[in-house]
């Protein structure tokens, strides 16, 4: 499960939203939708991850619970 404070940066970050958009293949609407509702589809989660480790450099500790 991804952490909700990922969630909160990405409600806020646009950019980072349309990186994740353009990598994954899907419309940044897709990506906010996801904020909101906080939560990945599991197709995504892996490549989600992958994304925001690279973007924000964080750990995967860091970003799942």
């Amino acid at each position: 499960m991804i952490k909700e404070e990922i969630f909160n940066i990405l409600r806020q970050n646009y950019s980072l939203r349309k990186v994740i958009s353009d990598k994954l293949n899907t419309r940044i609407v897709n990506v906010e939708r996801w904020s909101d509702r906080k939560r990945v589809p599991s197709w995504y989660k892996n490549d989600f991850i992958t994304i925001i480790e690279k973007e924000l450099q964080l750990s995967k500790n860091q970003i799942e619970c």
